[in-house]
């Protein structure tokens, strides 16, 4: 991927046109007052080039250089959160997010923090998550040593939660983000509670070289390859079996159940009995005979 940088826009050509993810581009123009730079894709001798504008935003690292105490923790939360919502969209993984701090920027008049997100297909890999969650805890130790109110005690201990944090999941309870995300949330049209609670879960596959996904339409929802008989259909695959299994949602949670399948339901790693219940969540992983999917928002 070949990168580049001037006044007004950062671009990102990328290597090989086949990581571009189109589902996740159309996300990404949904979610521009979220804290997301837009994102343009144009064609440059063949290969994708993806094209943010910059130019009415300050990079993070000038933005820190005044941040007081409160502050740190402020900004750093809005970060921590922008990542949050964006792996609760379903469809876009953290590592989207590039964790380079000279590619965070801030709004001049709104104080907004903004991050550069690819829509690229990103796979399953723990090293390479590793790789990306020590670059992220990278730039935000270089964002909290830039601020002037690294001296106090509270800054300590949210340097030493970011340098102990092993996972994302441990960064994101380790670092109170609470109030950047009430600060972040007053102008973000950010859904409201009986909103959230009528979205739709999605099967969205993963490994795959084709975009495929399964939205959950009804409170019981049956998926197989038979056809005129289930809710998802799959049927690019012999393995899975034409009633393969339900998803049931009961009093605002999702239940998956197995029906009996040749090749079995798996939920993050453990087969699913068969006909009992198994709850299911955004971010689980659903396995369906060699089908892997990941649980989103739809």
């Amino acid at each position: 991927m070949k990168i580049k940088q001037d006044g007004a826009y950062t671009s990102f050509v990328l290597d090989d046109n086949s990581d571009f993810y189109l589902t996740g581009y159309r996300i990404l123009k949904k979610q521009e007052n979220d804290g997301i730079l837009p994102c343009w894709k144009v064609l440059l001798n063949g290969k994708i080039k993806l094209i943010y504008p910059i130019g009415e935003r300050l990079l993070l690292t000038w933005a820190a250089k005044s941040w007081k105490s409160g502050e740190v923790q402020q900004y750093i939360g809005q970060v921590l959160s922008i990542i949050c919502r964006l792996a609760d969209t379903g469809f876009l993984s953290p590592e989207a997010v590039w964790p380079d701090v000279d590619h965070m920027y801030m709004d001049k008049s709104s104080g907004k923090v903004f991050l550069t997100v690819l829509p690229v297909i990103v796979k399953t890999d723990p090293q390479k998550h590793l790789d990306w969650l020590m670059a992220l805890k990278k730039a935000l130790l270089n964002l909290m040593e830039i601020s002037p109110g690294k001296r106090d005690s509270q800054f300590r201990e949210q340097t030493a939660c970011i340098r102990r944090a092993l996972s994302l999941n441990e960064l994101l309870e380790g670092f109170n983000t609470s109030k950047a995300s009430e600060d972040f949330s007053e102008n973000s049209g950010m859904e409201d509670e009986s909103f959230l609670e009528s979205r739709r879960l999605c099967l969205v596959l993963q490994h795959s070289p084709r975009n495929f996904s399964i939205e959950i339409t009804k409170d019981e929802f049956t998926i197989g390859k038979l056809k005129n008989s289930v809710d998802g259909w799959i049927d690019f695959t012999p393995t899975v079996s034409r009633l393969h299994c339900k998803i049931t949602k009961r009093n605002g949670r999702f239940y998956i159940q197995d029906l009996g399948s040749a090749n079995h339901t798996y939920v993050n790693g453990v087969m699913a009995v068969h006909m009992e219940p198994v709850e299911i969540k955004v971010n689980d992983n659903i396995r369906l005979a060699e089908l892997d999917f990941k649980v989103q928002w739809s």
